[in-house]
């Protein structure tokens, strides 16, 4: 919520990205001020999943290099 409520009480837009477990899935929130008073804002959720795979599988083989060389 901190994110949000910086967002309607300063105006400043801002992005950011979160993992979604129950969902499996890896979201971008870009938030916007909509109005200053009352304070309403605009979130666009993009689902980027399939962008980040090829970073998870990346960081599961580097894992596994280091691992192994133990």
């Amino acid at each position: 919520m901190a994110i949000y409520d910086q967002v309607a009480f300063t105006g400043e837009s801002t992005h950011f990205q979160t993992y979604v477990g129950q969902l499996d899935l890896w979201m971008e929130a870009r938030v916007y001020q909509l109005n200053q008073q009352p304070p309403q804002l605009a979130v666009l959720f993009t689902n980027i999943t399939e962008g980040k795979k090829p970073n998870a599988i990346k960081l599961f083989y580097s894992r596994s290099v280091i691992a192994s060389a133990r």
